[in-house]
């Protein structure tokens, strides 16, 4: 019975840790990678010089190309920046910067999302690109424009499986040299979870086989503590009960000798 107690214990711990996120703002450690409170990370290292765009602006009247930690170019225009403003698709014929690499910090706003701000671009521009988990995809940019007119301002989403948060010690998607490499971020509680499943797996497999061959059990009484786990919804129920009953509007319970929960 100790045992099983043990082990109900074990799944809560473990299903509550599961759901750890990470905590605090992601800060800018060094170009391309900002980490959070608990060590994990967001790391655009193997696309730091790799072009996204030209996306087209709201209105289709700009596009806009992007090279997260770069200050990358266009053709026929003479501008370089990490994010670059340009009239047309395939043939510009003027360009702006919209921030350069050399001014890129990491932020995190009030609603836990990532950005990257770029500051330096022509004549007051700058841009935030949020970034977003996205695990299938190599990278695709949408451009926002100005969320207020003439504040030269320019707001981008950024969509990436680089963009996705890395556990302590796991590599980037891709390594910087172009060979894939497969990140697999494993959380404590999961690893807890698998842990538990293979124990409960081994006690429930072993304490049949004991009960049948070493007492002799039939049918239920084959299940290891069947009596223990038979009475747990009970338990749960009578737990309900009597939490309900601690407040004024579920009336007052009591504890009756023969150990059941009654009302006053």
């Amino acid at each position: 019975m100790a045992l099983a107690s043990i082990f109900i214990a074990f799944l809560f711990a473990a299903l509550i840790s599961t759901g750890k996120t990470q905590t605090g703002s992601c800060r800018k450690t060094v170009d391309c990678i900002c980490t959070y409170d608990d060590d994990w990370r967001i790391d655009l290292t193997p696309i730091a010089q790799s072009q996204f765009g030209p996306a087209p602006g709201p209105t289709y009247d700009y596009y806009y190309s992007y090279w997260p930690c770069y200050d990358g170019s266009v053709e026929n225009v003479a501008c370089n920046a990490a994010v670059i403003q340009a009239d047309d698709l395939s043939y510009p014929t003027w360009c702006y910067s919209c921030g350069t690499a050399a001014t890129n910090d990491f932020g995190t706003d009030s609603n836990g999302n990532v950005y990257i701000q770029y500051n330096g671009g022509d004549d007051g521009r700058s841009s935030k690109v949020v970034l977003q988990c996205s695990p299938n995809d190599e990278g695709t940019l949408n451009a926002l424009g100005e969320q207020v007119p003439e504040s030269k301002e320019y707001d981008f989403t950024f969509s990436s499986k680089y963009a996705c948060p890395l556990s302590p010690g796991a590599p980037p998607p891709d390594k910087p040299n172009g060979s894939s490499s497969v990140s697999v971020s494993v959380s404590p509680g999961t690893i807890m979870c698998i842990i538990f499943i293979i124990v409960l797996t081994v006690y429930f497999v072993g304490g049949v086989l004991l009960m049948k061959f070493y007492k002799g059990a039939e049918g239920r009484e084959l299940v290891p503590n069947y009596h223990l786990w038979a009475a747990i919804p009970g338990l749960i129920k009578d737990g309900v009960k009597f939490f309900i009953g601690l407040f004024p509007c579920g009336g007052n319970v009591t504890v009756s000798s023969a150990g059941k929960y009654e009302n006053l």
